[in-house]
Formats: C-alpha cells, sequence, structure tokens
C-alpha cells in the first residue's frame, strides 16, 4: 500500500499529529512549518522532517495538509492550501484499513 503523504503547518497543535501519523503505517509526514524555525528544527529533527517550508510542501506531490494553527493566526497559509488540489482524495479511513 502507498503511504499517504502528509504536511503538517502549525507545530504547537500539530507536533502531535506529526507524531500520530508518522506512527501510522498508511502515512508519512513530508513537509512541517510553522513561524518558529527553532520549533520547527527540533519537531523535524525529531521525526526524520527534512522540509520545512509551505510552498515547497503544496509542491512535493502531497496529499493532504494538517492545518493545526491558532485560530487568531493570519489566514496567508490558509489561501496557499486552498490553492493546492489534491490529486486524490483520501479518508483517514484509508490509513487505518
Amino acid at each position: 500500500m502507498k503511504k499517504l503523504r502528509i504536511g503538517v503547518a502549525g507545530l504547537n497543535r500539530g507536533a502531535t499529529y506529526v507524531k500520530i501519523l508518522n506512527a501510522m503505517e498508511g502515512a508519512e509526514v513530508i513537509a512541517i512549518c510553522d513561524i518558529d524555525a527553532k520549533h520547527v528544527d527540533e519537531i523535524g529533527a525529531s521525526f526524520g522532517v527534512k522540509d520545512h517550508f509551505l510552498e515547497s510542501m503544496l509542491e512535493d506531490g502531497i496529499d493532504a495538509v494538517v492545518i493545526a494553527t491558532p485560530l487568531h493566526a493570519p489566514p496567508s497559509h490558509l489561501g496557499a492550501a486552498a490553492q493546492y488540489s489534491c490529486p486524490k482524495r483520501s479518508s483517514c479511513s484509508d490509513l487505518v484499513g
């Protein structure tokens, strides 16, 4: 089974998603981003995620993006994610299945 390639934006809450998704057999977090570069470097090193930029995240052939940024965060990252069109739609049940 091909792994679902996932990006996570916002690492205060998103670090939990990175941990859970990387532990799942059918998923792989391939990109992360956050406004705190130190946090990005720490989480990236902990989980072996090398890509740290939203723009490249959206160009790397990912299947899904988890947006875990604070509700009060500027919405610029939402526009970038909304413009991205996933070629394949999947549900979480595909990962567990």
